[in-house]
């Protein structure tokens, strides 16, 4: 996978269908494809890297070897994992034959879902971080400050910022004719009006204010 803040490649799993002793791992394809970690910034002849620096697929073989050695050829694929644009990885296939191009077509649909996958699960880990933060935030919040208002409001401007809303808000329901939500604390963008007082729970279509509702 893709870490920006090192500008790197990151070997997160790998499988064979051979086991990897059975592999003369000196190869240099091997090699580049096998490491932990892949620096774009110095990225040298790594093939991984080029997929990942020209977000185009790559194939090759391994030229140290000719075809009459006692070592067969080794075919490499490669694929970059783009979702809208960012990259989120490479995917990379070597064997010892040929790749043909039926292959080719249904590893680059393959590599389109790795991408959809890593970029959901990334993003849901990071909401997941988020939260826990605010969560801990809160409950520093709570520890410093006995006042509901203070607890309120880092409430309605934490949640607004984890969740990128323009508007977040805590209201009372009050029970009456007619019912009421009573709108005590609110975080909101500056081109919002405040929704601040009191609302009825229902409005008539024709005096509804769509700007403030």
């Amino acid at each position: 996978t893709y870490r920006a803040e090192g500008d790197c490649l990151l070997l997160e799993a790998q499988t064979s269908a051979t086991p990897m002793s059975q592999f003369e791992l000196d190869r240099p394809l091997l090699q580049d494809i096998l490491r932990d970690r892949i620096d774009l910034v110095q990225a040298g002849d790594s093939l991984a890297a080029r997929v990942a620096l020209t977000r185009r697929p790559q194939f090759d073989h391994d030229p140290a070897y000719p075809a009459m050695s006692l070592r067969p050829l080794l075919y490499f694929a490669g694929y970059p994992l783009v979702v809208e644009e960012r990259l989120v990885g490479v995917f990379a296939l070597y064997r010892d034959r040929p790749i043909s191009d039926e292959i080719h077509d249904v590893l680059g649909w393959i590599a389109n879902a790795i991408a959809v996958g890593i970029d959901r699960t990334q993003a849901r880990q990071e909401l997941t971080s988020r939260r826990e933060a605010l969560l801990f935030q809160l409950a520093s919040k709570i520890r410093k400050s006995l006042e509901l208002p203070t607890i309120l409001q880092a409430a309605v401007d934490g949640i607004r910022t984890l969740l990128q809303t323009d508007r977040c808000l805590f209201a009372w329901y009050c029970e009456g004719e007619p019912p009421t939500w009573e709108t005590i604390t609110e975080s909101r963008a500056p081109d919002l009006p405040s929704l601040l007082g009191r609302l009825p729970v229902s409005l008539p279509e024709e005096n509804m204010d769509l700007e403030r509702l």
